[in-house]
This record gives structure tokens, C-alpha cells and sequence, in this order.
């Protein structure tokens, strides 16, 4: 072979915020009950609460606090004591997240349990929330307090909180209405067979019981987001919605469509908020966004046109910026952390916690 056919390089990129997590995952072992069993009664079994998608977290630092089995053993018991079946207490949402192994130690094994204030477990979850609730610790909200994390922990957040809001969100079967059951450690659901006693004209079988179908798996959905330069590459169009801080502009995002490639959807999402035409289109980078499940894929289009025609009015506004303009505005990001009102007519960048601000710092530094 050609030696110059194997150079291929691969640059390298810190990874965005809410990625880069330090948990092994260990996928194959979310069916292996009698391993579940000790990784959640260990020792160093540690469980993160979320109250409606918030964690629970100390503020001085911002840090997740996790709690050690004991503390949550009268309200969980252990879904995996039976070696044949995962049976979860009615009303209990508890997912395996990983392990890590610190060098010369036993393996943490993290978990995380919602503990939102419903179903017929409501006055217990009530109780625990106030129980961990002081001075020091509470359900700290998810935007802007969690981006005081650190990465890594940010990352493993975003993994317990899409999983807990998956579960929330897929309760019923979809082909019957019937409940469904947490099962591979909070990953999978599945909407159990009916005994055929109960089968009747009323209520037949599930079709969803025929193959793998039963089965309802993690859902991510997956958005691009566009940092689209002019064809000489001089200029980047960047739009604003109304509800923004002033004089934030930020990249043209959207979700991709049944049948459509990462290229097509941006040229399309691009098309219908600008009126820009797409040429070819790169990838950059992605980012998982936890609010409450999407996938955000950075892509680098060229574009064909210049003429602006926000077509679809889902932008307040989109405009061409200089290299001199973006660079000046990646000093000035926007505070998501402040509630800026004052009139502006600098331009304000997204923060670095999001992946547009990495795109566009791509395209200005180059």
C-alpha cells in the first residue's frame, strides 16, 4: 500500500460540555442480575437524586452529591435481589450509569433515582427530597446552575438525566396503552404479554409483543447545528431569535428528518430560516443537550448564495459577520448565568459550554 494512503489525520478536540464522561459504561452487563445486585448494594454504591430533571448538588462549590445505598435501601429495596428477574418497586426509576475504577481501589457503580413528587410513591419521594435539602445541598436547576460543573461531572448528568426523562416519557405502550416495565437496569422498557384469559375482543394482544417490537429502547434526537460561511469564506451568517439576550447571534440549528442525511437536513434548516443555499457541508463536532434528549451535531457549510430571506420567520433576524466581528464577540459571550436586558449593538456569542460557540471559533481561528 501507498504509505502517503495511510496518513490520515484525525485532529484532535477537547470534547464539547456534557460530553467526555469517566464512567465505563459496561453495557453488557445490564441484564447480568446478580452483578446489578451487587453493584447496587455495594459499598461503593453511590445514586444521584433528580427532582424533575434537577440534580441534587451542593452550590459552594457546584458539585453533585451522591448518596450511598443506604440511604435510599428503604425506598428502592433491591429491584435485583431475585437472580431470574429485574422487579422494580411500582413507581421507582432507578438506572445503572456505569463504573469508574480509581487506580489501586474497588470500582464505584453510580446509579441515578427520580425522585419527582408523583405516582403512589409521591409522600416517600417528598420526604427524601427534604431529608437531603439543607444549606449546603439542593435540586439545583439545570440551566444555568448545572454548567457550573465540572465536565466531567456534567457528563454524567447528562446521561442520568436523559434516561430519567425517557422513562418519565414512555410509561405506556404506544401500539396498547398498557404499562409498560423498566427493564436492563432502566434502559430498555417493555410492554409485558397478557395471559390469555385476559384476552378478549376489548383487549386483544399487543401487536408490539410480536418480534423485538415489545421492546421500547432510549430516545435521542438528533440536531444539527450550521455555521454557515459565504462563499469567499470571508463572512459567517449567524441569526437571532427574539427571545435571546441582546446582541446574541448564534448558528442555524434544527432537527433532522425521517430520511434525511446530516448534509440534507442542514442545507434544508439552513434554506428555510435564511434563504441560503448550501453547498457542501462538514462535520465538525457533537454535543449531547440533555434538555431533555437531543444530539447536537456541529456541521461547517459553504454557502451558494447571499441573499437573506428568513422564509420560515423563525428567526427575529440573521446577518453576515466578519472574521474581525466573530472574534471580537468570542470575547464577549453571553452569560447565561445573568439576565442581561441592556441594548446592545456588539455582538454576543454563545457561551463556551455550547457547541456553537466551539463551531465558530473553528471557522474564526482557522
Amino acid at each position: 500500500m501507498d504509505p502517503a494512503r495511510e496518513k490520515v489525520h484525525f485532529p484532535e478536540a477537547a470534547p464539547n460540555f456534557f460530553a467526555g464522561s469517566n464512567l465505563n459504561r459496561i453495557s453488557e452487563r445490564r441484564t447480568d442480575i446478580p452483578f446489578l445486585s451487587e453493584a447496587l448494594t455495594s459499598p461503593n454504591s453511590l445514586t444521584l437524586l433528580l427532582s424533575n430533571g434537577n440534580p441534587l448538588a451542593s452550590t459552594q462549590p457546584t458539585a453533585l452529591h451522591w448518596l450511598p445505598y443506604t440511604d435510599i435501601k428503604e425506598l428502592v429495596g433491591n429491584p435485583f435481589a431475585d437472580s431470574e428477574n429485574q422487579r422494580y418497586p411500582e413507581g421507582v426509576t432507578l438506572v445503572f450509569l456505569g463504573i469508574d475504577k480509581p487506580l489501586d481501589k474497588s470500582p464505584n457503580y453510580y446509579w441515578t433515582l427520580d425522585v419527582s413528587a408523583k405516582g403512589p410513591l409521591e409522600r416517600s419521594f417528598v420526604e427524601l427530597q427534604e431529608r437531603f435539602t439543607d444549606s449546603v445541598y439542593s435540586f439545583i436547576a439545570m440551566r444555568p446552575t448545572c454548567f457550573g460543573l465540572s465536565p466531567v461531572e456534567a457528563a454524567i448528568l447528562a446521561q442520568a438525566r436523559a434516561l430519567v426523562d425517557w422513562n418519565a416519557r414512555n410509561q405506556y405502550c404506544p401500539a396498547c396503552g398498557n404499562k409498560t416495565i423498566l427493564v436492563d437496569a432502566g434502559y430498555k422498557r417493555t410492554c409485558p404479554p397478557i395471559s390469555p384469559d385476559q384476552v378478549s375482543a376489548e383487549h386483544p394482544p399487543c401487536i408490539s409483543t410480536k418480534g423485538v417490537h415489545n421492546f421500547a429502547y432510549p430516545r435521542t434526537d438528533p440536531v444539527v447545528i450550521v455555521c454557515t460561511v459565504s462563499p469567499q469564506g470571508d463572512r459567517i451568517l449567524l441569526g437571532r431569535q427574539k427571545s435571546w439576550p441582546p446582541g446574541m447571534y448564534s448558528c442555524v440549528s434544527g432537527f433532522v428528518e425521517p430520511g434525511e442525511s446530516l448534509e440534507e437536513a442542514a442545507r434544508r434548516e439552513v434554506r428555510e430560516e435564511t434563504g441560503i443555499v448550501l453547498g457542501p457541508v462538514t462535520y465538525h463536532s457533537s454535543q449531547p443537550w440533555p434538555f431533555p434528549n437531543c444530539l447536537m451535531i456541529g456541521c461547517i457549510g459553504k454557502a451558494l448564495s447571499e441573499d437573506i430571506n428568513l422564509e420560515d420567520m423563525e428567526l427575529d433576524e440573521a446577518r453576515w459577520f466578519s472574521r474581525e466581528e466573530v472574534i471580537g464577540g468570542l470575547e464577549n459571550p453571553v452569560d447565561l448565568s445573568m439576565k442581561d436586558s441592556q441594548p446592545t449593538t456588539d455582538l454576543r456569542l454563545p457561551p463556551e459550554n455550547a457547541i456553537a460557540h466551539h463551531i465558530i471559533k473553528a471557522w474564526a481561528l482557522d
